[in-house]
């Protein structure tokens, strides 16, 4: 029984911290990821990327055929987007869902530069592996802003930056 309160109560943080349809953190999840990092750079000062990523939009997902039964044509591309990334970026690298087609990336260690030189990998695998939707083949891409978070900023101060850099 108390394995079992035990099991409810992980389900339950995890449902508190991740987005269930992409299963990447959700914006709580990543305020958490970030106050961890930070802590981990005092300790240990280094660089920290922050990315914020939003999909593109394309014709054939904003505008999907009548006899579409496979749900939102949105949905579908940012489980396709999620699963790319978390293929394609470091496991230490934390990916979280901030909005509805947009992610956020922490990278640990990792430098504004080379943060942006794995979005552009990530760019580059999504362009190889498109997205297949009603009998199309789709060219996922997304827009995005790099920063180097601040250390002594909080959470939303370093993610309110990276939204700037994405809209610029």
């Amino acid at each position: 029984d108390a394995i079992a309160r035990m099991a409810g109560t992980d389900h339950a943080e995890r449902c508190d911290r991740h987005d269930p349809a992409t299963h990447t953190l959700n914006t709580q999840g990543l305020h958490e990821a970030l106050q961890s990092e930070a802590a981990r750079n005092r300790r240990h000062p280094g660089p920290l990327g922050l990315a914020v990523l939003q999909l593109d939009e394309h014709a054939a997902l904003a505008h999907p055929s009548q006899e579409d039964n496979s749900g939102d044509a949105q949905a579908v591309a940012i489980i396709h987007l999620a699963r790319v990334a978390r293929c394609t970026l470091r496991p230490q690298d934390a990916l979280a869902r901030i909005s509805h087609t947009g992610f956020a990336v922490v990278f640990p260690a990792t430098s504004a530069t080379a943060a942006a030189h794995a979005l552009a990998r990530l760019q580059a695998e999504l362009s190889e592996r498109p997205l297949l939707y009603q009998d199309q083949s789709i060219t996922l891409s997304f827009s995005a802003g790099v920063i180097q978070a601040n250390p002594g900023h909080t959470p939303q101060e370093a993610l309110s930056q990276a939204l700037q850099a994405c809209e610029q």
